[in-house]
């Protein structure tokens, strides 16, 4: 090719054949592109979700940690494994704790009863679910023990070493007592409140110390206490209040004595735990622990009035232990992921941002391939000729600025959420939105600097990595201000993920985006070297180190 093949073709290409076929593989890229950028990412989510659930990617273990026992040494809870709709779901497990900063967290089994609860014996663990009875004993689950099907109840206790439940039924409250495969009802309870207040449930615990029980019920922001079983024959038909709480409670026996534990107002960015403890006749506080603001649920469980643990469950899926000795967190244990779902989620979350930059770099490359066959890749100025930067190096260039400018803010972000379960104070959510906001100021710092350095000297750290410089019309360095214009313009470039920058870019007679016209610039090669593409003559280019650009080499 010659310069007389260019004398005729249009402004920029090779010729008017290219400039045809040229326009018309664009404009169908353009629009193939736009289109999979809308629909590949869905139909991707869409392929794999089938197997995400099957592979219980959207399967979570909650642990009810109001349902802890300690019994042989160890902790036990129960945890319950729902979300996933195409495999069994719904189906809760038995699992220890052992005692220490190395106990063991083990699963000792599934559990075939529906909503059930742990109580400790002497010998076994008791588990008691609304349709059957089974029992941990020696290593094994036995069971279980269909039994008559059990309504609404509260947490269940040892009565006469049997276990016991209250149960709500149509006639009012009873006490049922487990006798083989039957809910044995040992009569109606006169619990003293109007029938404004009908449902158990967590509203009403039983706490057992020998033969004595003590009833515990919650109405409004109240916990009220009574001792013996309030069956109208007793004469103690008084309940007293004891504490106050807007947020979840508990009732344990801690050795022979009744204890209370309860979150504090969940409106406070802390979840505070206060214990009080029943002495003689009076109720007198003996431990308070500051806990995360992720609290959801609440257990505690001790064999000994002095040492227990309290189990904390955050996000579902993780759980927080901690070792009380002498009124005193002695030790804190946290096991599970404080994030509710699997990678698997976040595969698929993540899987359309990834095609937002793959699709638009795979464009770059397919037309900066057609560019130099149908293009005139050379800038003229004068006798000046330097040959124009790639659109795959531009956009290599682009995105290295932006993970240069985001990182620090995407920093910032990761370590608030990452450390957003064990956040304790607001002091620590400041600090963490204290990291993004420094995130923000290093952008906007960034942008600036950016400008400043292309206006001087061409470059970004993307483009001097990628050998490609912003240059004036003229060739001269364009200043401050139009840097900072073209900067500023790559927010209508960048719509549609820089889908518009490299249409326009690809598309204008010297390859110059929205805001390289606005700010008269354009992006050219700046490394040593011969330039590709088709040229007007045969004269060479040499580099000129002195003013940073390409000139033809006249002397030749």
């Amino acid at each position: 090719m010659n310069a007389d093949d260019f004398k005729y073709a249009p402004r920029g290409y090779v010729s008017d054949r290219s400039k045809q076929q040229f326009t018309l593989i664009t404009g169908i890229l353009g629009a193939v592109f736009f289109l999979l950028q809308m629909a590949i990412p869905f139909a991707l989510m869409i392929l794999l979700m089938p197997g995400f659930f099957l592979m219980g990617g959207w399967e979570f273990s909650e642990m009810q940690a109001e349902k802890a026992v300690a019994w042989n040494g160890e902790m036990w809870y129960i945890t319950r494994q729902t979300g996933n709709a195409l495999r069994e779901s719904g189906h809760f497990a038995l699992w220890s704790l052992g005692a220490g900063e190395k106990g063991e967290n083990r699963q000792r089994g599934r559990l075939p009863v529906d909503s059930p609860w742990l109580l400790a014996d002497r010998d076994r663990i008791w588990i008691i679910g609304s349709d059957g009875v089974l029992f941990f004993k020696g290593g094994t689950l036995e069971g279980p023990v269909h039994t008559t099907r059990l309504g609404a109840v509260s947490r269940p206790f040892l009565y006469r070493d049997r276990p016991a439940v209250v149960e709500r039924d149509p006639e009012g409250y009873a006490l049922r007592v487990l006798e083989g495969d039957e809910w044995r009802k040992e009569g109606p309870l006169d619990l003293g409140f109007p029938e404004e207040f009908p449902s158990p449930g967590l509203d009403i615990q039983v706490v057992a110390r020998g033969e004595r029980l003590d009833f515990f019920r919650k109405i409004d922001d109240t916990v009220y206490h009574r001792p013996g079983v309030p069956d109208g024959r007793t004469g103690e038909a008084v309940w007293k209040p004891v504490a106050h709480t807007s947020s979840s409670w508990t009732a344990v026996a801690l050795g022979e004595t009744p204890a209370l534990f309860l979150r504090g107002d969940p409106r406070d960015f802390s979840a505070k735990i206060s214990g009080l403890r029943f002495t003689g006749a009076e109720w007198q506080p003996f431990f308070e622990h500051r806990l995360p603001s992720m609290t959801m649920t609440m257990g505690a469980a001790g064999e000994t009035t002095d040492r227990f643990a309290l189990l904390v469950q955050g996000f579902p899926g993780s759980l927080r232990v901690i070792d009380v000795a002498g009124g005193r967190a002695t030790g804190e244990r946290k096991f599970g992921s404080g994030f509710p779902f699997g990678g698997g989620f976040m595969t698929i979350m993540m899987a359309p941002q990834f095609m937002n930059f793959l699709f638009p770099l795979l464009l770059a490359v397919i037309l900066a391939a057609l560019m130099r066959r149908h293009r005139v890749c050379e800038y003229g100025e004068g006798d000046r000729k330097v040959p124009f930067a790639s659109l795959t190096r531009r956009a290599i260039a682009q995105l290295i600025d932006t993970a240069l400018t985001l990182a620090p803010m995407a920093a910032g972000f990761v370590a608030v959420f990452s450390r957003f379960e064990d956040m304790t104070s607001p002091f620590e959510m400041m600090a963490g939105m204290g990291l993004v906001f420094l995130g923000f100021l290093w952008a906007a710092l960034l942008f600036f600097a950016f400008s400043f350095t292309e206006g001087r000297w061409g470059g970004s750290p993307g483009k001097w990595i990628c050998g490609i410089r912003v240059v004036g019309t003229d060739l001269a360095p364009c200043g401050f201000g139009r840097a900072l214009l073209r900067n500023l313009l790559k927010f209508a470039d960048g719509f549609f993920n820089f889908l518009v920058g490299i249409l326009v870019s690809a598309l204008s007679e010297n390859w110059q985006r929205v805001g390289d016209m606005a700010a008269r610039t354009v992006v050219i090669r700046a490394l040593p070297g011969r330039p590709t593409g088709p040229r007007k003559d045969d004269e060479p280019f040499v580099w000129d180190e002195k003013e940073g650009l390409y000139r033809v080499d006249r002397g030749r």
